[in-house]
Formats: structure tokens, sequence, C-alpha cells
């Protein structure tokens, strides 16, 4: 497999803050509409991991001597729209999950193909290993809620 050229990878980096402020807007919309405190108040604690992956991404961009991508009032709402405040507490740890599992693709993928940027790669993999752990835990609750609606 051929290493990121410069530009693939500030495409990548900026694809990815793009989706990291995506997923902060989408889990602070969430832990207003959930019932449950206790989800509620994880649900939070994950977009501020997520705002910390998008401060992260920002710096190395900014390092890279690049402007980092706008997050413009269009994409906030059309992720507001998709985040469905209207929607219970299970589909939203679904969509929750399906963005989790989409970042986890797009950052192993992007890891694969970085030779000889460690900056980058510890930044990406470290956020890597964070969307696993939200994906685990989103997982849980799924279940949890699955198996206590069945009784």
């Amino acid at each position: 497999m051929e290493s990121l050229s410069r530009e693939e990878l500030v495409h990548v980096l900026q694809n990815a803050l793009r989706a990291e402020i995506s997923a902060v807007t989408m889990y602070t919309v969430h832990s207003d509409a959930v019932q449950e405190s206790d989800i509620a108040q994880a649900i939070r604690a994950i977009g501020d991991v997520e705002m910390g992956h998008a401060k992260a991404l920002t710096e190395r961009l900014r390092a890279l001597g690049e402007t980092p991508a706008a997050y413009d009032e269009q994409t906030a709402a059309i992720t507001r729209s998709l985040s469905g405040a209207q929607a219970g507490t299970l589909d939203m740890l679904r969509l929750e999950l399906e963005e989790e599992q989409n970042a986890i693709v797009h950052y192993a993928k992007a890891i694969a193909r970085i030779m000889d940027d460690e900056a980058t790669l510890d930044v990406l993999e470290e956020n890597l290993l964070d969307e696993m752990r939200h994906a685990r835990w989103l997982k849980s609750q799924i279940s949890k809620l699955e198996r206590h609606s069945q009784s």
C-alpha cells in the first residue's frame, strides 16, 4: 500500500476534523434530549472527548501549515437534523454507534497509509482508541436497552 501524499494527508485530517465537530454537535443535541440522566451524562462526556479530538486535529493541521476546515452552518443544521432530538434514546445511541464505527474505519485506513509522520500517527491513533472505547460503551448501552425493552 502506498503512503499518503501530503495533499492526501491534509485531506484526511480536514475530513476527520469536520467529522469530529459534527460528532460534538450530535452528542450535545443527544445529551440534552436523552431522558436517562446517567446515559445523558456519559454522552456529554463522549462529546467532550470528541471536542478534544477536534482540537488535536486543528493543532496538527496548523503544525503542517494548513488552515483547519471550516464547519459551516449548513453542515451544522444537517447534523442537528440527523441527530433527531425527537428520536428515542435507543435510536440516538444507534446513530452514535454508526458514527463511531465510521470514525474507526476512517482512522484505521489513514493510519495504515501513513509511513513517516509520527506526530500525525500519534493524534490519529489516540483518536482511534477513543472511538473504539466509545463504540464499545454504545454497544453495551444498546444491548442493555434492548433487553430492558423486551422484558
